[in-house]
């Protein structure tokens, strides 16, 4: 219910972070974020991120942190060994499974439900994934 601001740290982890309702700045490094409704920010491990300004009264976020060292929720893709690319700010207001599937994941992981958390962590990240390939392509054909 109150303004809080986002710590300032640097974490072992990734932080994903769904904003639900309200608003918020975050910054990675020297690039700052607005969250909005139907955002997803993702927070690199190993990289300083922090508060910008403290968040709106009563706004509300889904987050979970990630391990960057454990195999079930790696970012690498199984059939190519080649690494997944996702956007560290995406608007999901036009997605709805990225919101779904984030959801399953931290109402899963309280549950202690950890598999299945880890199988709705990774079809977001195809979701993610995908969502990325698009705008590339989308991108790619109007510079054509």
């Amino acid at each position: 219910a109150n303004p809080f601001i986002h710590p300032a740290r640097t974490m072992d982890e990734h932080d994903f972070i769904y904003l639900i309702d309200g608003n918020w700045k975050i910054g990675q490094n020297d690039t700052e974020y607005e969250l909005k409704p139907d955002t997803l920010l993702i927070l690199s491990a190993n990289m300083k991120h922090y508060g910008i300004e403290p968040c709106a009264p009563n706004t509300k976020t889904m987050y979970f942190h990630a391990s960057s060292h454990n195999d079930s929720i790696s970012t690498k893709n199984e059939d190519t060994k080649d690494r997944l690319c996702i956007q560290t700010f995406t608007d999901a207001s036009l997605n709805s499974n990225i919101k779904k599937y984030f959801s399953h994941i931290v109402n899963n992981y309280l549950k202690g439900n950890l598999r299945t958390a880890n199988i709705f962590f990774q079809l977001l990240l195809c979701e993610l994934s995908d969502e990325h390939t698009s705008l590339m392509e989308n991108d790619t054909s109007m510079r054509i």
